[in-house]
């Protein structure tokens, strides 16, 4: 963590977390600081956006398909 998230955790009391996100509500739906979300939050049925990190692999069509190789691929008609 950075110096400044440590002083945002600080400031307001709450112990620092892994993952901080900041997002936006309305009036009727503000959360006390340092609120953890979890699943009860939301009812069934209801539309949630995720972002997710997933581990890269490259590119690897010539694992699956070991009789293209990769002057074939690039060209095609030579």
């Amino acid at each position: 963590m950075t110096k400044p998230e440590v002083g945002h955790f600080r400031a307001q009391g709450v112990p620092m977390k892994r993952k901080l996100q900041e997002f936006r509500v309305t009036e009727d739906a503000l959360l006390p600081v340092g609120t953890s979300l979890n699943v009860r939050h939301f009812v069934p049925g209801q539309y949630v956006d995720i972002t997710g990190i997933t581990k890269g692999k490259g590119f690897q069509v010539f694992f699956f398909f070991p009789h293209i190789t990769y002057f074939s691929y690039c060209f095609p008609y030579k």
